[in-house]
């Protein structure tokens, strides 16, 4: 476990509760490994690791959201939530021409003239 969260973490307790910190279960050095092994782009099965640990989702995903609050930049993962409009991506739908749409009965394109009823016919 990095000893800056550990540091950090205490630093951010109040004097009395510093000293009854126990940072010797197994979560906190497995969540580390996991923040590193992420880091480092490596796969890892988070649902085995909790397992093998002997936590539960819940708490592996608190000391998680705690690490990397705390020590963020030693495992490189900002904090801040990016500007979506930052962000690179395929958002905008393409721009399909017109004429390029076909239509097999000879009705009028969406951007095209007045919209026609439809009226459907059921026989029994």
């Amino acid at each position: 476990m990095p000893e800056c969260y550990k540091d950090r973490f205490l630093a951010s307790l109040p004097s009395s509760k510093q000293a009854s910190a126990d940072f010797t279960r197994p979560v906190f050095t497995t969540v580390a490994f996991y923040l590193c092994a992420k880091k480092h782009k490596l796969k890892i099965d988070k649902v085995r690791l909790i397992e093998v640990c002997g936590t539960s989702e819940s708490e592996f995903s608190c000391v998680s959201t705690s690490m990397k609050d705390l020590c963020h930049d030693v495992f490189e993962i900002s904090s801040e939530k990016k500007d979506p409009k930052e962000v690179k991506g395929n958002r905008e739908l393409p721009d399909v021409l017109p004429e390029k749409r076909k239509f097999d009965d000879g009705g009028y394109l969406s951007d095209e003239g007045p919209e026609q009823p439809f009226l459907v016919i059921l026989s029994l």
